[in-house]
């Protein structure tokens, strides 16, 4: 955690975290009241100015000359405790101990001791509360150990939130790329009363207005309740810019808010609170944020970018973006599988990814067109499945060694899981790309998935798409050229959680009820305790157990219509068994007792 000092004129006008928990913290009040004990003692110093004066003549413990004020604090959170303090200059230089503790046994205490001189000086503390709840908290000036006059004012004791991002090397978060034609943003070492790492940011007067840059939160940031943050800025001249939370778990993704710094090449700590709908975006922060941008420009007043907000040139540096700490949202996931596709010969099937058929040969199964993997395989209810990663808005595949012909195939198939509610600008997409005999894409054909489509996007329910390829029209666009598919394409754009199966091409054919009697098997006895019996129509070429977290808990090759499969390890459970049969997978529920 990084600290700030402030001088007096900042802390009187900026300090954004939270309501200050003293009263009568300036003495303006002419008296000394809710202070107490025998150093509470509010003096006129000239023109209206009060201050609290102590005149220690005879020095002996800390606490026999003491300055205190009752205040409730919470364990495990985090207070700044600042006050200005000086001494006359007949005492020259003197030290106090000033801190927050307990004012009942058994005191405990968090205290520092600054030495006093004759110049006003401003001192800061960063204090986390470590001694529980059961007592009281109090306000500490222990002013006995030393003599001379100690003057104290301005006293403070705000809650700091929690820092969510600090540009320092050991932190996840990052800075992510820009945007709008903004100069790259630097991290560099601070400057004045700041000199951890900091975060400069250049305006670009001939490039777009709503520039800026993308930020991950090193920790999340919790808006449900508390829309307010703070973070620290210096600029030498007197500017406004918008700030945005992204990646939200609630109705609001995305929210804004506007940005002041007075100008004077100061570090000011700022607040701003996402409860007006800025740039188009929701007026009130509902969930929890994962990113953080931050436009170089905006204006105060204004709503909207267009047509009154400028472009001067500016410089400016951030830290220390702070607000209430977010746990991650519990996403809902599929609890059931995706359906299971009927069993069809298999020359009638191309599989790019499926448990039911054998899949075709690729040179990339997860390209990373879009910045990273875009999907992790997981298991639900036995069923490989495959799950978007967060942050990556499209899966390329790629098999350029085994191109495919697939203009005979009349169908494509897929199947989808969303748990979004808003679907504004959500699609699900997939693209066969062919190369028309070269090296790069010469059509493609897709088929778009959204809100108002038929099929269309659903919330919390497995969709499938099956739709013929041989027309344009409907779901399917572009190009019906598929004679030399090289590249599959799938983008999920604005879609947070998603998770698809059974992606394949087919020529709308079933096997016969004689060949789907093949791929049958029959399991006896069921439920079972030690040898399950497995018998089939034809050969069964593997043999996979799952338990119902998905997990693989035996697997084995075979070469027979009748295998006994001894379970008696396995724990008392339901199980799926999987059973691979000319290519076709088939899945079948037996319980171990």
């Amino acid at each position: 955690m990084k600290k700030i000092t402030f001088l007096l004129s900042l802390m009187t006008c900026t300090l954004g975290f939270a309501q200050n928990l003293v009263t009568n913290g300036d003495f303006q009040t002419g008296t000394a009241a809710p202070w107490y004990n025998n150093a509470a003692n509010v003096v006129d110093l000239g023109g209206g100015n009060f201050v609290n004066e102590a005149n220690v003549l005879g020095a002996g413990n800390p606490w026999d000359v003491n300055l205190s004020q009752d205040i409730v604090l919470e364990d495990g959170k985090t207070y700044r405790f600042t006050f200005d303090a000086f001494t006359d200059a007949t005492t020259g230089s003197r030290s106090i101990v000033a801190g927050l503790g307990q004012n009942n046994a058994p005191y405990a205490s968090l205290t520092f001791n600054p030495t006093l001189t004759p110049t006003l000086q401003t001192f800061s503390y960063d204090i986390t509360i470590n001694y529980g709840d059961a007592v009281t908290d109090r306000v500490i000036f222990d002013l006995g150990a030393a003599v001379g006059f100690v003057f104290i004012d301005n006293v403070s004791v705000v809650e700091v939130m929690p820092l969510l991002l600090g540009f320092e090397v050991a932190e996840s978060g990052s800075v992510g790329a820009e945007f709008g034609g903004m100069a790259v943003p630097v991290v560099e070492d601070g400057t004045g009363s700041n000199t951890s790492k900091v975060l400069k940011i250049v305006g670009n007067p001939a490039t777009d207005v709503w520039q800026g840059v993308n930020l991950t939160l090193t920790s999340l940031a919790g808006l449900a309740t508390t829309q307010t943050m703070t973070m620290d800025v210096l600029s030498a001249d007197p500017i406004t810019f918008l700030v945005k939370a992204t990646g939200g778990s609630g109705s609001a993704g995305t929210v804004a808010a506007a940005v002041t710094h007075p100008g004077g090449n100061t570090w000011q700590t700022l607040s701003f609170t996402f409860n007006t709908s800025l740039d188009g975006q929701a007026a009130l922060a509902d969930g929890t944020y994962s990113g953080f941008v931050i436009h170089t420009y905006w204006a105060t007043g204004e709503t909207s970018f267009f047509p009154n907000v400028t472009k001067p040139a500016r410089t400016f540096y951030i830290d220390n973006i702070r607000g209430p700490l977010g746990t991650p949202p519990v996403i809902p996931t599929p609890t059931v599988a995706a359906p299971t596709p009927p069993a069809r010969p298999v020359g009638d099937v191309v599989s790019i990814y499926s448990d039911a058929y054998a899949p075709i040969t690729f040179d990339n199964f997860d390209a990373g067109w879009c910045g990273g993997a875009a999907t992790t395989e997981v298991q639900i209810v036995g069923d490989n499945t495959l799950k978007k990663n967060s942050g990556v808005v499209c899966h390329g595949i790629e098999f350029q060694s085994n191109k495919l012909d697939l203009s005979t195939f009349t169908h494509i198939h897929f199947d989808f899981y969303i748990t979004d509610t808003d679907l504004t600008g959500d699609v699900f997409n997939v693209k066969l790309v062919d190369f028309g005999g070269g090296a790069a894409q010469a059509s493609a054909l897709e088929i778009n998935i959204n809100g108002g489509t038929t099929p269309q996007l659903v919330a919390n329910q497995w969709v499938s798409v099956d739709v013929p390829i041989t027309a344009l029209g409907g779901v399917v666009a572009n190009n019906l050229t598929r004679t030399d598919v090289a590249q599959i394409g799938i983008t999920t754009a604005m879609v947070s959680n998603v998770w698809y199966d059974n992606i394949y091409l087919h020529k709308n054919t079933i096997l016969s009820s004689d060949n789907f009697n093949v791929t049958k098997v029959k399991l006896y006895p069921n439920p079972t305790s030690n040898i399950l019996n497995i018998e089939a129509g034809a050969n069964i070429q593997s043999i996979a157990v799952y338990n119902v977290l998905g997990q693989e808990v035996m697997n084995r090759e075979a070469n027979d219509s009748t295998i006994s499969l001894d379970v008696s390890s396995l724990n008392a459970g339901v199980y799926v068994i999987k059973t691979m049969i000319d290519g076709n997978v088939s899945s079948t529920k037996f319980i171990k007792e």
